[in-house]
């Protein structure tokens, strides 16, 4: 039964033992070297509290203190944290939209701005159903519930392309529902919270830095909660494990609830963009026992690699088989089409591979640049398509296609 706050003050008075000043002062400063010190606890700790305990002039101070705090009911030792992970979880779950905007940066790209605008799915709040990501002028994903299909669109320089795919196949899920900060602190390593102020708005904030998974190498990791609402306010990523330089991405501002139209999440394909549906080539993968070839083991990088190598050594070899088992879709009129491409421009050597985009986007495929040398000395160009899946036969690759033109000759 706790007892009352009259009651405390006269078991307190009738203490026989009368502490200092100076006893207590020396007992609160070890306490509070102790709580400081609490996150990395040591056999220091131990010590520390059995040297006290045996001094004879602080002992009996020391167990007026500690009897003190038990008897109200707290521990001047350990105050319960002003904020916990699920505290935030449980606040987003009332959330039914978000808004996100910030900056994106990849190592030898100029900074791109970004914004994001998503709503729960239907039938799991923990991901998104609706979602637009818009990247600068250029690139835009929209996933849309109701066709349950997933639009990615880039303008390139020669000409748009717009993947289609069915499903909500994001590069990212952005609605911060469900388990996802949970989540998080379960992967996290070297999860570390520190207290502060907002600096723009002042704020009462709790700031956690942590260290998510290799997988990606931007997995430096900064998350701020405000302490009223316990929302998330901003995060970032760095690729450096100081938290240096310019973050990945960085989700500068967050608004939960805003207004949104069904016409945020139609995408209308461009008249003049290239459309690349990515559903008959992974249909095909997934269904068909004799197309691409065998990537187990590799990463997304050399698997691409080993696909685009062993399709133009094909091309080269003028290995029709091969071609058309690397390549499923070049059958009949492609082929017709794509044959003579390749005779008026004869590939003799596959030179290197200088850029590969969209790696690990299950909203596209893969576009690997291959640079090669034709018969006649000229240098061609060429951005093949190519899908990495995992099937029922193992880890298998394929050219699905090429972005703009077959052989680009450049000189």
């Amino acid at each position: 039964m706790r007892k009352s706050l009259k009651d405390i003050q006269k078991i307190v008075t009738e203490f026989t033992i009368k502490p200092t000043s100076e006893m207590r002062s020396k007992v609160l400063d070890e306490a509070l070297e102790l709580q400081k010190n609490r996150k990395q606890p040591s056999t220091s700790d131990t010590d520390r509290w059995r040297i006290i305990m045996k001094n004879r002039t602080t002992k009996y101070a020391a167990a007026a203190l500690i009897m003190v705090a038990v008897l109200i009911g707290f521990n001047v030792l350990t105050p319960a944290p002003a904020w916990a992970i699920e505290q935030t979880i449980e606040a987003l779950r009332e959330i039914k939209g978000v808004y996100l905007s910030g900056v994106v940066y990849y190592p030898g790209h100029p900074k791109e701005t970004f914004e994001m605008w998503a709503r729960p799915h239907s039938e799991n709040s923990s991901v998104s159903g609706d979602f637009r990501l818009q990247e600068g002028e250029n690139h835009i994903c929209v996933a849309s519930e109701t066709q349950n299909l997933t639009f990615v669109y880039t303008q390139n320089p020669e000409q748009g392309v717009v993947y289609v795919t069915e499903g909500l196949n994001r590069r990212c899920d952005t609605f911060p529902t469900g388990d996802l900060f949970g989540q998080f602190k379960e992967m996290a390593t070297n999860w570390n919270e520190e207290y502060g102020k907002d600096p723009e708005t002042g704020r009462d904030c709790v700031f956690v830095t942590f260290e998510g998974p290799a997988v990606n190498t931007a997995r430096y990791w900064l998350l701020q909660f405000d302490l009223e609402t316990k929302l998330p306010v901003h995060v970032s990523v760095w690729f450096s494990s100081d938290y240096s330089g310019q973050p990945h991405f960085d989700f500068t501002t967050i608004t939960y609830d805003p207004e949104m139209g069904e016409d945020l999440f139609a995408f209308d394909i461009p008249q003049e963009a290239q459309v690349v549906d990515c559903r008959e080539v992974r249909q095909m993968l997934d269904e068909s026992p004799d197309c691409g070839i065998e990537v187990e083991n590799l990463s997304i990088e050399d698997a691409c690699k080993k696909v685009a190598q062993e399709y133009w050594q094909a091309v080269i070899d003028r290995d029709v088989s091969k071609i058309q088992h690397i390549r499923p879709l070049a059958v009949g009129s492609e082929w017709d089409r794509l044959s003579v491409s390749y005779e008026t421009n004869k590939p003799v050597m596959l030179m290197n591979i200088p850029d590969m985009n969209h790696l690990n986007d299950p909203g596209t495929f893969a576009e690997v640049t291959c640079i090669l040398t034709t018969q006649e000395g000229k240098t061609a160009k060429s951005t093949l398509n190519i899908e990495i899946r995992q099937t029922n036969r193992g880890k298998i690759g394929v050219v699905a296609g090429v972005v703009g033109p077959e052989l680009n000759i450049v000189n």
